[in-house]
């Protein structure tokens, strides 16, 4: 039978779930166990200790952690910012896994515009002799030939002229 509770028994010591001794990290298909790191620096030095092969060379700053967290819409997945490190980190359980993710580089220069800007700068050369120091040289000139005038129709042999074309 069971123990007949008398109200002055005390409660049993909670393990330590939220103060993990142990997390593991994961990266693409392979587990390590590791002590939690005390800041985000330390746990990317981790990670490169752990899978020296993968991120030796990988720049820290493409480096990033997250969780699997039960949220009201599921499980998601959370990025560890390295604000929240600690915070996070104190409580999580024992042998929780928090994922190594490798970001993709960051491009600071877009090509498209390095290409339209090239294309732009042709075509202002191609139209502006002061662009190109050779064209810019003045050009010896010559006296063009006057072709001989001949007489102007006035005004008003004009408009009788165009009269006579549109009123039969």
């Amino acid at each position: 039978m069971g123990r007949i509770d008398t109200g002055h028994s005390q409660p049993r010591p909670r393990s330590r779930t939220r103060d993990p001794r142990v997390v593991t990290y994961r990266y693409k298909d392979r587990m390590v166990y590791v002590t939690p790191a005390d800041t985000y620096e330390q746990a990317i030095q981790y990670a490169r200790e752990v899978f020296p092969e993968d991120l030796r060379h990988i720049p820290a700053q493409q480096l990033s952690f997250t969780v699997i967290s039960n949220t009201p819409k599921g499980k998601r997945t959370v990025r560890i910012s390295s604000m929240a490190w600690k915070a996070v980190v104190e409580k999580l359980a024992c042998y929780e896994i928090i994922d190594l993710n490798v970001n993709p580089e960051i491009i600071l220069e877009d090509e498209r515009e390095a290409d339209y800007e090239d294309m732009f700068v042709a075509e202002l050369k191609s139209s502006s002799p002061y662009l190109h120091p050779n064209d810019a040289l003045p050009k010896p000139r010559t006296p063009s030939p006057v072709p001989p005038r001949s007489p102007s129709p006035t005004a008003k042999n004009s408009v009788k002229g165009w009269l006579e074309k549109v009123l039969p």
